[in-house]
């Protein structure tokens, strides 16, 4: 992983986990320029141990010690991104599977700042810490005097593949970002930013994170409000008997030649670990973008104890701000439809529910197509042959 070095001065701060090395940077006062502000940051800060071997497929352990030696971490440049196929936002970064790190940028570390948590999206399938860079961070956010957290999780396969047993448990990369918020609350201090005022904002699948954990009982006094931009927890949820849940069996199928009979055995699942562990990780990210069925967040009984909208009763009472972006969706139109826009038409909102929800029949889903476009238009739908409208309507849909 190349790095390019900055000309800065270089900040030293001292955690209960070792030292780490930043540096600082002065794009000046003059609001005409691209970017101006002040900023101390610090990237490419490991939270957990690195997810590599037998940890592929497990829990995020906490990192004890940031160099067993005593050294102190450079934490000067980013890290790869988790494992992931193309990623729509920036196709030439570097990926790895050890890829458990965040970013602190922050107006000053010897100060108590306001504290913004963002979780990028990707359909739980691609993205990384960096795509928001440290640069923009500074301009928007640290120059009005708020610490900036960008943090990083398992995707993918790697990330949400289950089998609802020990072997594979659900939600594992939920399971890091919650580690990833223990961190800033046990270290966020040594960095200037007041662990008591804890914001945590997602964007698309990081809005899905954001409103479920705001639910969790896992997560409970890690962050004080939150901010969720097109995602919610009843948006992408999968329980045991969700037809959506075939994604794991189809991998299981596709990448390893293992059937769906007695799903959940120990037999099975012994299969599937040696078979999932000996694979490369790019065999496991290489059907990603094969069809519409994506990854979701799993009812495991432990981060989703009950279905949302009932978790939602006992919720802490804190300030949430939700939005969404306009035709947010088109962005994946090609992935997976590998088709280009003439393709659109009447019948595009039925072929997604068909991809996304297999199994209904024509009634139900002539009922849910309707419900669905009339829902999201404005009582009149695009002619037949007005292709653009028809996939400005369908990004809305989905």
């Amino acid at each position: 992983f190349i790095h390019i070095a900055i000309k800065a001065d270089l900040i030293e701060v001292e955690t209960s986990r070792g030292s780490v090395q930043g540096f600082d940077h002065d794009f000046g006062s003059n609001k005409t320029q691209r970017f101006f502000g002040y900023g101390q940051v610090f990237l490419g800060i490991p939270y957990a141990k690195p997810p590599l071997g037998e940890r592929r497929f497990t829990l995020p352990e906490d990192i004890c010690q940031y160099n067993e030696s005593g050294q102190t971490h450079n934490a000067t440049y980013y890290r790869p991104r988790c494992y992931q196929g193309v990623d729509a936002f920036d196709p030439a970064e570097s990926i790895s599977e050890d890829c458990l790190y965040l970013n602190v940028i922050t107006p000053a570390v010897n100060g108590t700042f306001p504290v913004m948590v963002f979780i990028h999206g990707g359909t739980f399938t691609t993205g990384g810490a960096d795509i928001y860079h440290w640069k923009g961070a500074i301009r928007n956010l640290v120059s009005r005097g708020i610490v900036v957290v960008t943090i990083q999780y398992r995707l993918g396969l790697i990330g949400f593949f289950t089998t609802y047993t020990e072997t594979f448990p659900p939600n594992r990369g939920l399971y890091d970002q919650i580690l990833a918020l223990r961190w800033v609350n046990q270290e966020i201090s040594s960095f200037g930013g007041d662990p008591n005022s804890v914001t945590f904002y997602g964007q698309s699948a990081g809005g899905v994170s954001v409103s479920d954990l705001s639910l969790s009982p896992l997560a409970r006094g890690l962050f004080h409000q939150t901010i969720q931009t097109s995602g919610s927890a009843i948006q992408e949820l999968e329980t045991m008997t969700d037809r959506r849940g075939s994604i794991h069996q189809d991998r299981a199928m596709q990448v390893c030649n293992i059937n769906s009979t007695n799903w959940g055995s120990p037999e099975k699942d012994n299969a599937l670990l040696k078979c999932l562990l000996q694979a490369s990780p790019q065999e496991l990210i290489a059907f990603d973008f094969s069809n519409a069925k994506m990854w979701n967040v799993a009812l495991d009984g432990a981060i989703l104890p009950d279905y949302p909208e009932k978790l939602a009763a006992n919720r802490p009472k804190y300030p949430a701000l939700i939005g969404d972006v306009l035709e947010e969706f088109a962005m994946f139109m090609p992935d997976i439809f590998s088709s280009n826009l003439s393709s659109f038409g009447p019948h595009t909102t039925l072929d997604i529910l068909n991809r996304h929800w297999p199994g209904f029949d024509n009634v139900t889903a002539k009922e849910m197509t309707d419900f669905v476009n009339d829902a999201f238009s404005d009582g009149t739908l695009p002619a037949d042959d007005d292709h653009v409208g028809w996939a400005k309507l369908v990004t809305d849909d989905f």
